[in-house]
């Protein structure tokens, strides 16, 4: 076992310096880009912002800042993409949200979309209120108390505290399953969301898969679609008013990558 030390620490020391150096290096790029941005160097930051997410960190204030270059350089379409993702980790990103309907109301093409249950409509601005891990420690810190509660409730020497116990549990168990039920039901939405942005100005929809296929629809940068399937270097999309057709796959690009 003596052996095995030094391989351990000096594992361990690598690690360290690895994790600190990427940290670093993160930051390093971080600063950067707001340099630029404050600068008015748009592209420069952009580059910057998007290798920090090279680096797969997953933060809603880095997609938040990437949807401001992207709209300082006049990409209507990447700036709505990536207000979309922010929200997406975070439901709760004030600044994206009000950012994105802002932008949300330059775009010119405006669809009516097909209504939704008032039922499903109403769970999915509950589970979608927080994101997947709040609602996980929700269901956790609740399923805790439901336990506590159910101690308690054994254990109480009085009416009054079983009584107590048994209201606190019945509560706490109703929560812990709500909230496990949204976990689930947002997690379900992530992996499953096949939702899309017109990234290209201006794009013809197509009623196949084929450029010299007739014309459907003209729509513009920033218009939200479901990806349905993808042939080839086409992608079949339908839009918020049921419509679909066919666009070439570098005309879209997948709100979840």
């Amino acid at each position: 076992m003596k052996t095995m030390k030094p391989l351990f620490y000096t594992i361990a020391l690598l690690f360290a310096t690895i994790t600190t150096f990427a940290s670093e290096n993160i930051d390093t790029l971080i600063t950067r880009a707001e340099t630029y941005y404050a600068q008015k160097q748009y592209d420069s930051a952009l580059v910057s912002y998007l290798q920090v997410y090279d680096q797969n960190l997953q933060s809603a204030d880095l997609f938040y800042n990437i949807g401001n270059t992207y709209f300082r350089l006049d990409d209507l379409g990447h700036s709505i993409l990536w207000y979309e993702r922010a929200l997406l980790v975070n439901p709760k990103h004030h600044e994206a949200r009000v950012n994105l309907e802002f932008v949300n109301a330059r775009q010119i093409d405006k669809v009516e979309v097909l209504p939704q249950g008032i039922v499903a409509q109403f769970f999915q601005k509950i589970y979608l209120f927080f994101n997947y891990t709040t609602w996980a420690v929700l269901s956790l810190v609740f399923l805790a108390l439901f336990l506590a509660a159910v101690s308690g409730f054994l254990f109480a020497q009085t009416v009054n505290m079983k009584k107590l116990s048994f209201g606190v549990g019945i509560f706490a168990l109703v929560i812990a399953v709500l909230s496990f039920t949204c976990t689930t039901a947002h997690k379900n939405f992530v992996e499953h969301n096949n939702e899309a942005i017109i990234v290209e100005p201006t794009i013809v929809i197509k009623n196949e898969p084929n450029k010299k296929a007739t014309d459907l629809v003209t729509v513009h940068e920033g218009l939200k679609v479901h990806l349905v399937k993808t042939y080839g270097e086409w992608a079949n999309v339908r839009l918020l008013d049921g419509k679909e057709g066919w666009v070439r796959k570098s005309d879209v690009e997948k709100i979840v990558k």
